[in-house]
């Protein structure tokens, strides 16, 4: 079976060096900017300026620390996917963008606070989230078990897990989607698993590394340089959205990521990527508007 058909995030891209420093990398805990330029001479959705942080940007923040979702290159820029269709998203509303990179667990306190407009990290929907933040759906990810190269816990799915050291990135889908794992192998009379949350992916992946734990559950899939490899089938699939603040700026972004799936260039980025693009309405999720 091929690592596309095992899961749509495997990447077509060579860069084994840059892996080295990204997965099991040093990790910032500070936020790290990269600017690019809005494109102009074409029609622009509007965006009111008070809609806005800065005037005239769009500042969206990920935590950059998975390959190849969004991660920092060797240049100090973030780059991945979610860097790609910001650009597009900050292009089609006729703004500079700014990315910023931060720990998850700050990115809703720093919508709140006006910190940045857009969260770009793969925000899964709940109910208790949407009371705080608005949401769009724009990817479609599931977790994959990474193991050390020669699988040597001999892991072939969650079963084989119950009851071993499990790594994984904390707060949020990673570990929301690992402790109802968890409690599915309690459920079937399994033992548990023994849960080490780590603050990115690339940390996870040093406690795997060094022996620290028997598996790491996540949505990227593992380097190509043998350290790593991946253990059965993808797990827990669901819908992953942008999150904001303003609801002005977020009625822009759906026009515009409406815009950019008619015209073909989102399905381009994602298929760079090989990850799955959200086909469903493209909508605002709110406490008073869940999704369908």
């Amino acid at each position: 079976m091929s690592r596309t058909s095992i899961w749509r995030t495997a990447t077509k891209l060579s860069v084994a060096l840059l892996l080295a420093t990204t997965v099991l990398g040093s990790s910032s805990g500070f936020a790290q900017t990269a600017t690019t330029e809005a494109s102009s001479g074409k029609d622009c959705i509007a965006v009111p300026d008070t809609s806005l942080i800065k005037p005239g940007t769009l500042t969206v923040v990920t935590n950059a620390a998975s390959y190849p979702i969004s991660y920092v290159d060797a240049n100090g820029q973030i780059v991945g996917i979610r860097a790609d269709y910001a650009k597009l998203i900050a292009d089609a509303l006729c703004l500079e963008l700014e990315m910023i990179n931060a720990p998850f667990d700050g990115h809703i306190p720093g919508l709140q606070s006006k910190r940045w407009d857009i969260s770009a990290s793969g925000m899964v929907y709940t109910p208790e989230r949407v009371e705080v933040v608005k949401m769009i759906p724009i990817e479609v990810q599931g977790v994959v078990i990474w193991v050390n190269g020669g699988n040597p816990h001999n892991i072939r799915g969650i079963e084989d897990l119950a009851g071993l050291r499990v790594a994984t990135e904390g707060p949020g889908y990673e570990f929301d989607a690992t402790t109802k794992l968890s409690e599915g192998l309690v459920a079937q009379g399994l033992k548990p698993l023994e849960i080490l949350t780590f603050g990115d992916s690339s940390k996870a992946a040093q406690a795997l590394a060094a022996g620290q734990v028997d598996a790491k559950i996540g949505t990227a899939l593992p380097p190509t340089d043998g350290r790593f490899e991946v253990a059965g089938a993808p797990l827990s699939q669901t819908f992953k959205c942008l999150g904001l603040n303003d609801q002005a700026l977020a009625d822009s972004v759906v026009k515009a990521v409406e815009s950019l799936r008619e015209d073909g260039q989102l399905a381009a980025v994602f298929e760079k990527y090989d990850i799955t693009l959200y086909d469903g309405m493209t909508k605002v999720i709110t406490a008073d508007s869940p999704p369908n």
